[in-house]
């Protein structure tokens, strides 16, 4: 960090490229977590379970997701959280389809 000795304040060092490129990357995945919300989804889990419902966020470490209307074979659930370790595949629908149509 550089010392601005003028204002008192400090300012980082210049960007590298290297990150740069991972400012970028983290906006776009902002960007893409931000526009799938409110998408209907369908996730295989594993063991096979299927699973769908509409797509409400994540977790800042992208570690849980949240679904409503989960639909499951043991019932609907209004809310749930879904740990992103159990899920193999999550399939995204455009907004005017349903999940799996």
């Amino acid at each position: 960090w550089v010392e601005r000795k003028e204002k008192g304040m400090a300012s980082a060092p210049p960007d590298t490229p290297e990150q740069q490129r991972n400012a970028e990357m983290r906006r776009k995945m902002l960007q893409f977590w931000e526009a799938a919300v409110q998408t209907p989804v369908s996730m295989e889990c594993y063991g096979g379970t299927k699973v769908s419902g509409v797509f409400a966020g994540t977790d800042g470490s992208q570690e849980v997701l949240l679904v409503q209307e989960l639909a499951t074979p043991l019932g609907v659930y209004p809310v749930a959280m879904v740990r992103a370790s159990d899920v193999l595949v999550v399939d995204f629908w455009d907004k005017g389809e349903g999940a799996g149509q």
